[in-house]
């Protein structure tokens, strides 16, 4: 007769749930996240205009470390944040330069999306705005995670001493 799973099994699968669990509320909240920031480029109704003109862009941030999060869910979320707001800040940067090439990219609905074509120091607050909401978004996300473990870890102490 085998022996039951050991202790070190049960904690390796209860981490590879929580990394599912964590995928999937990511996957959650890119899905809620992209909408409304394509709908804040519509957004031209009376006094609102300068949600169209700004909030798109911390929402764009909060959207790359929602992603980084998902192909990473071990990674700090302040490294992420930080990362993502650097190559943000570049990706605005490059929008300076126009070779040929990268304006073809840009012609197209995924490289205006991600590259953008025009520059604007305005933007900038903007993206540390996002990497505010993104690094709290994703710390929400990683500590109901870790709530949640501690909970079954909590059940799983009583169990044992019963």
């Amino acid at each position: 007769m085998s022996p039951g799973p050991t202790h070190d099994a049960m904690r390796r699968s209860d981490e590879s749930g929580a990394v599912r669990r964590a995928r999937i509320m990511t996957a959650v909240s890119i899905v809620v996240v992209v909408p409304l920031g394509l709908a804040t480029k519509r957004c031209h109704v009376g006094g609102l205009e300068w949600i169209a003109e700004n909030v798109g862009g911390a929402l764009y941030v909060v959207f790359f470390c929602l992603a980084a999060m998902l192909v990473w869910p071990r990674a700090r979320a302040g490294v992420v944040a930080l990362v993502v707001l650097l190559a943000t800040c570049a990706v605005e940067l490059l929008q300076l330069w126009h070779p040929p090439w990268l304006e073809a990219i840009r012609g197209t609905l995924p490289g205006a999306l991600v590259l953008g074509s025009t520059f604007v120091w305005a933007d900038f607050p903007w993206y540390f705005v996002g990497a505010v909401l993104g690094w709290g978004w994703m710390r929400l996300l990683i500590r109901g995670l870790r709530d949640q473990r501690h909970r079954a870890e909590h059940v799983d102490r009583r169990a044992d001493s019963v």
